[in-house]
């Protein structure tokens, strides 16, 4: 293939769906630059299925689909750019692979890469010892368990290296658990007035629209709070106390392997003391439908001795569509809106997204989603045209 697994990493993760589709980047022609950046976005498809660990007819039929339409671009930039595609790996990849995957399994059973590595390692150990055919082996083997153990002392340091990351004194506290979602780094209580007035919201926000988000808060609380149902007008949130928190894990079961993934989401205004940051999520909407925001804000409140996390999201899912060239979902926010924003109950929450926002050196607002960054998000975000 043109870009090998390794280096498709890092694209994937950052790089793609960033890519700003005019004549400074891609200074070729409308047509070629769509089809590159279709095949980019193909391309990426296909690796991600094929190194799917678990497979069934449903995930074939879609690497099948995604294999014809790569070798359909593959052959309309072949020409303009002079790529040689009559090779091995081609005709396997567009021939065979699915064949090999029903019969042989995942691509992991049938990976060479690993037995090539050990290959060169056994012989770079075969030039360190002395070479006695009564000794060699006991050689070979003793620097095989020292680097197996080296290998897990390295897991492990890594292992307390996150767990410290994790109890970063930011982020230390009470923490409080809601359905799937862990919320941590519990705040004061203090007035729910003063964390309105205290939302990350853009300063030149007009004080209608401020105005308009605090209603807004009204309405949600008395839609969902039984005692407060028929006072949204009337509710004065200065009574009320309610705690912040800076952190959450939010706990969901993967779509490919039904296993259990666990991720931490931050909504800190001074995280690592290294300035504001604030993650992405996916929630159950309205009709049995996703939505995905910025989780900008999560407090909670006691009211007659029942709890409720509330979080307030910048609404990416009204203004948001895939993009028929690149193939990743864009969405829009005006900021300065009070529109833009939702207030949505934290049981709600799926899973963590990785989402690029709009480059603050531009003028542009809008935000990419990245559904190609793991197994789970691919296919949850399948659905979406």
């Amino acid at each position: 293939m043109l870009i090998s697994w390794q280096i498709w990493v890092p694209i994937l993760s950052s790089a793609l769906p960033s890519i700003d589709i005019n004549k400074k980047y891609f200074p070729f022609n409308a047509s070629l630059r769509r089809n590159l950046l279709s095949l980019l976005r193909t391309l990426g498809e296909y690796v991600l299925l094929a190194h799917f660990d678990l497979h069934t007819e449903f995930t074939l039929e879609l690497l099948e689909d995604v294999l014809k339409r790569l070798s359909k671009l593959e052959h309309a930039v072949a020409p303009v750019l002079n790529l040689n595609l009559e090779t091995f790996k081609n005709h396997f990849i567009y021939h065979h692979l699915v064949d090999s995957i029903r019969d042989k399994g995942p691509i992991c059973n049938t990976d060479t890469g690993f037995g090539e590595a050990r290959h060169r390692q056994s012989k770079q150990d075969y030039a360190k010892s002395n070479k006695r055919p009564d000794q060699f082996e006991v050689q070979l083997m003793r620097k095989v368990l020292e680097r197996e153990v080296i290998v897990r002392i390295d897991t492990q340091v890594a292992a307390m290296k996150l767990r410290e990351e994790e109890l970063l004194q930011d982020e230390s506290g009470p923490t409080d658990e809601v359905g799937n979602v862990k919320l941590g780094a519990r705040q004061k209580r203090r007035p729910l007035s003063e964390i309105v007035s205290t939302f990350p919201v853009p300063s030149h926000i007009s004080s209608q629209e401020c105005e308009a988000l605090e209603r807004n808060l009204c309405r949600f609380l008395s839609y969902w709070i039984l005692s407060f149902q028929g006072a949204a007008v009337h509710l004065d949130l200065a009574e009320y106390l309610a705690s912040e928190y800076l952190t959450a894990q939010v706990s969901y079961v993967s779509l490919l392997d039904n296993s259990l993934v666990t991720n931490r989401i931050r909504f800190n205004p001074c995280w690592n003391k290294g300035g504001p940051r604030y993650d992405y999520i996916l929630y159950n909407a309205d009709h049995n439908s996703y939505g995905y925001g910025q989780v900008l804000s999560v407090f909670a409140m006691v009211v007659n001795r029942e709890r409720y996390s509330i979080a307030l999201l910048l609404d990416l899912k009204k203004k948001a569509q895939r993009s028929s060239i690149t193939g990743f979902i864009e969405a829009t926010a005006d900021k300065t809106k009070a529109s833009s924003y939702r207030f949505v109950m934290t049981n709600t929450f799926v899973r963590p997204l990785f989402v690029h926002p709009p480059d603050p050196d531009s003028d542009s607002t809008t935000y990419v989603v990245n559904d190609l960054i793991d197994y789970d998000s691919y296919l949850r975000f399948l659905n979406i045209k």
